[in-house]
């Protein structure tokens, strides 16, 4: 009886020091797995300030490109342009124009800026709407201040624009938004 005792006792206690050596073990390897995790986060963070890097850098080439764009558009920019039946100043991409145009058999002609990007073309702005020529050719001009106006064959302004503010060496610019700087 006193036999089974010291021996149950030494399984118990065995059995402990092996549970410890299993606890101890079991830590290791969650250490050993948080430090893996630690780097696998620093790598991770790395990865991703060099996809942030990358991404910025294609956002600021982009926005130095288009600002390039936009400082040698190519788009019409008009002084004094003759504007007569069928002839047209188009924006860049060609979704907008400036035309002089008469409806069917009418004697009234318009400057327009016109939508071109569908079937049916549409007036999206007509400039001398309420004062048309009656002849077929007329001459866009941009006078000092900044004034964009509409003569007929007399030198007679027939439209212009309203502005306020002048312009050193004013000029006019269709942008491909359909709107006329």
């Amino acid at each position: 009886m006193y036999e089974f005792w010291p021996l149950a006792r030494a399984r118990v206690l065995i059995g402990a020091l092996e549970l410890k050596e299993e606890k101890l073990k079991a830590k290791e390897e969650a250490e050993d797995l948080a430090q893996e995790m630690a780097e696998l986060r620093y790598r991770m963070t790395g990865l991703l300030e060099e996809e942030c890097k990358r991404r910025a850098c294609i956002e600021q080439a982009s926005l130095h490109r288009i600002a390039e764009l936009e400082s040698t558009y190519i788009e019409v920019q008009i002084r004094s342009v003759s504007v007569t039946n069928g002839e047209t100043v188009v924006s860049i991409g060609r979704t907008f124009e400036l035309e002089y145009f008469s409806l069917g058999a009418s004697k009234n002609w318009y400057v327009a800026i016109l939508y071109k990007k569908i079937s049916v073309t549409t007036n999206v702005w007509i400039g001398n709407r309420n004062t048309p020529l009656t002849g077929s050719s007329g001459v866009l001009k941009v006078r000092s201040p900044g004034i964009l106006g509409l003569v007929d064959h007399k030198n007679t302004t027939v439209w212009s624009s309203n502005t306020s503010s002048s312009a050193h060496n004013p000029m006019a610019q269709l942008l491909d938004s359909g709107i006329l700087l």
